[in-house]
C-alpha cells in the first residue's frame, strides 16, 4: 500500500508520542534529510522518538528547513539547534509542537544564512516559555523569534540576543498570536544590524484578528544598529503596558527609527501605562519617541552647551503631559558644563511642568538643573555645579601609598641599617643581611587611613677599617605589600569609606661611619616604583558604578643621621640619635572608573626623628633593649585635581611618639650561625599602631 510522505511523517510523529524519549545528537552535512510537518523535503530533524534533549548542528550545505525537535503532540524541552555555516532556504526551529508546551529550547547561530525565520521554539495550542535565540553571526532574511505561541498559547520569558556581526531583518522576543506576550526580552549588541525590534507581541501577525496583553517585555539596545523601529510591546487590539526600552551608548539608531513603549494595531488599548524609556549616555537622532510613562536620562559626558542628546527628525513631538522625566546623572569625564549652560534631552517635546533636580556628574560633581519643555523641546539648564563632599576621599588612597613607602624607609634606617652594621666585620669582605617588618598603623590625615602590610629588605654590606673608625657600605633590594582602609566623615553629608592595596619595589644604598670616640654618622638613598589601587562603594555615579582608580609612580628617598654611643660598661649601651628622613612620590595622571581624569601632584614626606635606645647584654649571646623617640612630619601632603577642581588634600603632618622593645640573639663568639633580632614598635599621635620587626644575619 502506497503512503504519501506527509502522512508517513504524521504517523511516525504520533507513534513517537507513545514511545520512550531518546535524545539525539546529529550533525549536517552527514545526516539524512526528509520531509517535515509541511511536507518540505530536504529538511533536517531528529527521529520522531526524540522530543526533548536533542542536539542538532548545521555546519554547511543547503537544506530547506531544520528542527531540533518536532512533534504533533506533547511537550518539547531542552533541545538545542546550532548553525555555524551553510544555507537554510526556509526557517529553523529550536523545537516545535502542535499540541503541547515548548520550554527551555535554544537556537544558536554564529554563521551561515537563514532565508526566512529563526524560532527558538514554536507551540501551537500551548505556552512557549524560557526559550532563547542567540545570533552572533550570519544572516537572517526575516524574523528572529525567541519563541512563538499560536492558537491561544502564551509567550512568556523568551529571549533573542543579537551580537557580533549578525545581520537580521527583524527580532521579536516572544510572539503570541492570540494569547499574552509577557516578560520577553531582546538584546542588541556588538556590530549586529537589525531593522525592527519588538520585546513582546500579542496578535496582529500572519492574519490574526485579536490580541491580548503585551506586558513586562524589554528591549535592550546595548550596541549595534537599528534602522526602522523599536517597540517594547505590541498588541493587535489589547493593552501594551509596563514594557521597557533601554538605549545605551554606543548604539546607532537611524533617523528613520520610531521608538514606542507600547503599540497597537487597533486604536483603543492602553499603550502608555508603565512603559519606560531609559536613554543611557546615548546620543543620536530618531524619527519619533512615543507612548512612555517614564523617561530616564543619563547624559553623555560629551554633551556640551547647546547640544542635543536625542534629536527628533519627524514631525510628531513627544507628549509628556502625563509622563515622569528623571535625570539619572551625567557621565564623568568629557565636557564640564558651567552655570548658565543648557542641553537638550529630547528634540521635540511638550506638556511637562518645569522642575529642578540635582544629579551626579560622574562620582565627583553635582549638577543642579532646571528641566523644562517651555521651548518646545525637553531641556536641562545648569544652575549650579560643585564638588561632592566625598571627593575628599580620593587623595586618601594616595596618602596611604606615601605612608606605606615611609614604612619602608623606617625599615631601612632601623632594622636594615642595624643588620648591615652587625653582619659586616672589619676586613672580612661582603656579608649578607636582611630584615622584615609588618604591622598595622592608623594615620590621622584630616580623616584617617588604616594601613597594614609587610616590608622586606635584603642586601650585602662590608666594613672597611679607617684610621678614625670603621666605614660600612651596603646595597639592598626592598619590597612591600600592604592593604588599607580609608574613612572620611562630613558634617553635611554621609561618610565615605574606601579601601585598596598598595605595594612598592625598589633598591638603594646605605652607609655608616663609626668613629672611635662613639660618634657615628649614617645615610641611605633609595628609588623604586609604588603602585596603589583605590575603590569606594560610597562614591558612585548616576548609574551606580563605584569609583575606582589605579596609579603608579616613581618614589625616591633618602635619610641622614647622627648619633652617639654611650658605653657604661661592657654590657650596657645607650644609643642617642637624630635622623632626617625624606620620601618623594612623583606625580601621576589616572582615570576613575566613572570617567573623570585625576591628577595627583608629587608628594613629599619630610620627617625628623630624635630618640634613644638602651641595651643591656644579659649573657654573651642575648641582649634585650628598649627605646623611645619623637618624630615630626613637616609635610606629607597628598594633593589632587579632578575635572578642573582642586580636591581637598590629605596629609600626614604632625608629631608621633614611638616606643620600642626587643631582643637580639647571636651565636657565641667565634662561632658561625644565625643572628636574630626581634623587635616591636608602638606609635601614638598622628600615627597610631603597632609593628613588629625581624632582623637576620648569617655568618659562615
Amino acid at each position: 500500500m502506497k503512503i504519501f510522505p506527509a502522512l508517513a511523517t504524521c504517523l511516525s510523529l504520533m507513534l513517537a508520542a507513545a514511545s520512550p524519549a531518546l535524545a539525539a545528537d546529529i550533525t549536517y552535512p552527514g545526516y539524512p534529510l526528509g520531509p517535515d510537518f509541511e511536507n518540505k523535503s530536504d529538511s533536517l530533524f531528529p527521529p520522531a522518538s526524540s522530543p526533548s534533549g536533542n542536539t542538532v548542528t548545521i555546519t554547511g550545505g543547503s537544506i530547506a528547513e531544520a528542527y531540533s525537535s518536532q512533534v504533533l503532540s506533547g511537550d518539547v524541552s531542552g533541545n538545542a539547534l546550532t548553525i555555524t555555516g551553510g544555507v537554510v532556504n526556509g526557517s529553523i526551529w529550536g523545537a516545535a509542537t502542535h499540541n503541547g508546551t515548548a520550554f527551555n529550547n535554544t537556537v544558536t547561530m554564529s554563521g551561515g544564512s537563514v532565508v526566512s525565520d529563526v524560532h527558538g521554539a514554536y507551540s501551537q495550542g500551548g505556552d512557549a516559555t524560557n526559550n532563547r535565540t542567540v545570533i552572533t553571526g550570519g544572516r537572517v532574511g526575516r524574523i528572529a523569534y525567541g519563541a512563538q505561541a499560536d492558537s491561544g498559547g502564551n509567550a512568556i520569558g523568551n529571549e533573542v540576543s543579537l551580537s557580533g556581526d549578525a545581520v537580521v531583518t527583524s527580532a521579536r522576543g516572544g510572539w503570541a498570536s492570540s494569547g499574552n506576550a509577557l516578560n520577553n526580552r531582546v538584546y542588541l549588541d556588538g556590530n549586529a544590524s537589525v531593522g525592527f525590534l519588538t520585546g513582546g507581541e500579542s496578535g496582529g501577525v500572519a492574519g490574526s484578528t485579536s490580541g491580548n496583553l503585551a506586558s513586562g517585555n524589554e528591549v535592550h539596545v546595548l550596541g549595534g544598529s537599528v534602522s526602522t523601529r523599536i517597540r517594547g510591546g505590541h498588541t493587535y487590539n489589547g493593552d501594551a503596558v509596563n514594557n521597557l526600552v533601554r538605549i545605551h551608548s554606543p548604539a546607532y539608531l537611524a533617523p528613520t527609527v520610531d521608538i514606542h513603549g507600547g503599540d497597537t494595531t487597533v486604536a483603543g488599548g492602553d499603550v502608555f501605562t508603565g512603559n519606560t524609556l531609559d536613554v543611557l549616555a546615548f546620543r543620536g537622532t530618531v524619527n519619533s519617541v512615543q507612548n512612555f510613562q517614564f523617561y530616564n536620562f543619563s547624559l553623555p559626558g560629551s554633551l556640551g552647551n547647546g547640544q542635543t542628546q536625542v534629536g527628533i527628525a519627524g514631525a510628531a513631538a513627544t507628549d509628556l503631559t502625563n509622563a515622569t522625566v528623571t535625570l539619572l546623572g551625567v557621565e564623568g569625564g568629557g565636557i564640564i558644563l558651567q552655570p548658565g549652560d543648557s542641553v537638550t534631552l529630547l528634540g521635540e517635546a511638550t506638556g511637562m511642568a518645569d522642575f529642578t533636580t540635582s544629579v551626579p556628574k560622574g562620582s565627583l560633581l553635582t549638577y543642579d538643573f532646571l528641566v523644562s519643555t517651555a521651548s518646545g523641546a525637553l531641556t536641562a539648564s545648569l544652575s549650579k555645579a560643585e564638588l561632592v563632599p566625598g571627593s575628599a576621599a580620593l587623595p586618601e588612597g594616595r596618602i596611604a601609598g606615601l605612608a606605606f613607602a615611609n614604612q619602608g624607609a623606617d625599615l631601612i634606617v632601623g632594622p636594615g641599617m642595624a643588620g648591615a652594621l652587625a653582619c659586616a666585620m672589619p676586613g672580612e669582605g661582603w656579608n649578607t643581611f636582611g630584615a622584615t617588618q609588618g604591622g598595622w598603623s592608623r594615620y590621622k590625615t584630616g580623616s584617617h587611613v588604616d594601613v597594614g602590610g609587610v616590608s622586606l629588605l635584603a642586601g650585602l654590606a662590608r666594613k672597611t677599617p679607617l684610621p678614625v673608625g670603621n666605614l660600612t657600605l651596603g646595597g639592598f633590594l626592598e619590597a612591600g605589600w600592604g592593604e588599607y582602609d580609608t574613612h572620611n566623615s562630613f558634617n553635611n553629608a554621609a561618610s565615605v569609606n574606601g579601601d585598596g592595596d598598595t605595594r612598592y619595589y625598589g633598591g638603594g644604598i646605605l652607609g655608616c661611619l663609626e668613629l672611635s670616640n662613639g660618634l657615628y654618622m649614617q645615610a641611605s638613598g633609595r628609588v623604586g616604583r609604588a603602585d596603589t589601587h583605590f575603590s569606594s562603594g560610597d562614591m558612585r555615579d548616576g548609574m551606580g558604578q563605584e569609583a575606582r582608580y589605579d596609579y603608579g609612580a616613581l618614589y625616591y628617598g633618602a635619610h641622614a643621621g647622627i648619633g652617639y654611643l654611650f658605653r657604661f660598661n661592657e654590657r650596657a649601651l645607650l644609643d642617642v640619635s637624630s635622623k632626617y628622613l625624606w620620601t618623594r612620590l612623583e606625580d601621576d595622571n589616572t582615570h576613575l572608573s566613572t570617567g573623570e581624569s585625576v591628577h595627583f601632584s608629587s608628594s613629599e614626606s619630610q620627617r625628623w626623628r630624635t630618640g634613644a635606645r638602651f641595651s643591656h647584654a644579659v649573657t654573651g649571646t642575648v641582649t634585650p633593649y628598649i627605646g623611645a623617640a619623637y618624630e615630626y612630619e613637616f609635610d606629607g601632603k597628598a594633593r589632587a585635581t579632578a575635572e578642573g577642581y582642586r580636591l581637598r588634600s590629605a596629609d600626614l603632618k604632625g608629631g608621633t611618639g614611638i616606643g620600642e622593645a626587643g631582643i637580639s640573639i647571636m651565636p657565641a663568639h667565634g662561632e658561625g650561625g644565625l643572628t636574630l633580632d626581634l623587635g616591636i614598635q608602638g606609635y601614638v599621635g598622628t600615627r597610631e599602631g603597632l609593628t613588629g620587626s625581624v632582623q637576620l644575619k648569617w655568618e659562615f
